[in-house]
């Protein structure tokens, strides 16, 4: 089988990812992939660049075939699920490290608020990602958007005793059922999904957090700041090493 360029392969995962983040069906999608590796290896074949497939605009390319595929919407749902899922995690376990879980209506339905518009955003962040060939761009706008996330969920929190609101309690017990299915359900889906970057990511927030504040008596907001340093360090670079260096496996094979 003849071994395509580094040009093809990163336009085969940047489909994928483009079409993923728009909501396709993902065997659609891999077939679509297949599909045009098999004709990028002819052209290529034949003493051809990726251009002869894609046009002068690999952006417009993907743009044109998603525009003819139909949006997955339950499928869409389950990924959506599965990174809030992910991200309910972090507070949870984040609580968990402080006592039995109680949470007030407001809080709840703040944190559904922006974690809605941040899997929104990340949708079209995923979408730019795949259309900008900028890797040094890619990775300063997802550290500006993992940031802005950062500062409005610790607005969440400081506003969260200010403003009136019922409280939900939850003993110790049921506290730990909670974040034990949490993290189960996160761990499966990262297994069917084929990408560890959440469940990770969350090790890397915790782990730190543990050391600091039991193995160091060290502050609860020092170990909050070094485990989202090393949360945010270690999710970007989970998600560069599987779109562009995870790649290479593929076409070893």
């Amino acid at each position: 089988m003849q071994t395509l360029s580094s040009a093809s392969v990163r336009f085969l995962a940047d489909l994928k990812l483009y079409l993923l983040a728009s909501g396709k069906n993902e065997q659609a999608t891999q077939d679509i992939v297949t599909e045009l590796e098999n004709h990028l290896q002819e052209a290529e074949a034949d003493g051809k660049s990726t251009d002869a497939i894609t046009g002068a605009s690999p952006a417009d390319y993907m743009k044109s075939i998603a525009s003819e595929m139909t949006t997955d919407y339950r499928e869409s749902f389950a990924i959506l699920l599965q990174i809030f899922t992910g991200v309910f995690c972090y507070l949870l376990f984040q609580d968990l490290l402080d006592g039995p879980l109680a949470y007030s209506l407001y809080f709840l339905i703040g944190f559904i608020v922006l974690i809605s518009l941040f899997l929104i955003a990340l949708s079209q962040l995923f979408r730019y990602s795949a259309t900008h060939a900028d890797s040094k761009r890619r990775f300063v706008w997802f550290g500006l958007y993992g940031s802005l996330t950062f500062l409005l969920l610790i607005g969440l929190f400081f506003t969260d005793p200010l403003v009136p609101s019922p409280m939900i309690h939850f003993s110790w017990w049921s506290s730990w059922l909670i974040g034990l299915f949490a993290f189960l359900f996160t761990v499966y889906t990262a297994y069917r999904a084929k990408t560890w970057i959440l469940p990770l990511g969350l090790l890397a927030y915790l782990l730190p957090q543990v050391v600091i504040r039991f193995g160091f008596d060290g502050s609860p907001l020092l170990a909050v700041l070094v485990g989202y340093l090393f949360a945010t360090s270690t999710m970007t670079g989970l998600f560069f090493y599987e779109t562009n260096f995870k790649k290479s496996q593929h076409t070893e094979g």
